[in-house]
């Protein structure tokens, strides 16, 4: 091969090699960009549930809560230092752990809840002993893990709700 031809061969392959480590660049930028965005949609779901006026509790496959907002700490009057890490029968009366627990152990076993639990009275304890009836919502989710997330309103507050939405004003 002679020289020009060894120089244009080396210029062409040096410039090919710029070529490629731009595309790689412009490439792994576009991959952090769309990291980034989905780091912030996760960043901001969770600020929407540390800031909800609505309880959200979640717990893990053993009934260890493992998620515990602001709003629950209002509900329960438990701090959630208090509360993550317990087993959520501390919340649920005496005379409902037995079916709690059993709905629990027959979601885990089965994969899924029999049906989504929507809206359902019930009371859970505060920390001074109180039974204040709430209305909750209960949903699984398997995210690797299974967890169970409840969401809960205390009673009145939705009643006061559902007073407001059909005002005629």
């Amino acid at each position: 091969m002679t020289q020009p031809t060894r120089t244009k061969l080396a210029w062409a392959t040096n410039a090919l090699s710029v070529v490629i480590l731009i595309c790689f660049g412009l490439w792994s930028l576009q991959l952090r960009e769309q990291q980034h965005q989905t780091m912030t949609r996760a960043q901001i779901v969770a600020e929407a549930i540390i800031q909800s006026d609505t309880a959200v509790i979640g717990v893990d496959d053993s009934g260890v809560i493992v998620e515990w907002n602001e709003a629950a700490t209002e509900l329960t009057k438990y701090s959630q230092k208090q509360a993550i890490g317990q087993d959520l029968l501390f919340l649920v009366p005496d005379q409902w752990r037995e079916a709690h627990q059993a709905g629990i152990n027959r979601a885990i076993s089965d994969g899924h809840l029999t049906k989504p639990v929507q809206q359902v009275n019930c009371s859970i304890r505060r920390e001074c002993g109180e039974l204040v009836p709430v209305v909750f919502s209960l949903r699984m989710v398997d995210a690797g893990d299974v967890m169970f997330v409840a969401t809960m309103n205390a009673a009145d507050q939705v009643l006061q709700l559902n007073m407001q939405d059909h005002d005629p004003i």
